[in-house]
């Protein structure tokens, strides 16, 4: 999802003239955190999920 999301992102930024290069790839940059962001943050929410997050290792959930 996330790689499909930054396909678009950089499509749009490639069709907008009035965007100079190094603030096209600041925003890249950004765009390319948040997604990952998101995609983990998503993954974490997963109650199914088949292995836990480093901090939730070695925990006592009881």
């Amino acid at each position: 999802a996330a790689e499909r999301w930054l396909h678009h992102m950089q499509q749009a930024l490639d069709t907008t003239p009035d965007i100079d290069d190094d603030s096209k790839i600041k925003m890249m940059n950004f765009f390319r955190h948040t997604a990952y962001f998101l995609v983990a943050g998503d993954e974490l929410k997963n109650p199914n999920q088949q292995m836990p997050c480093k901090h939730a290792a070695g925990k006592d959930n009881s």
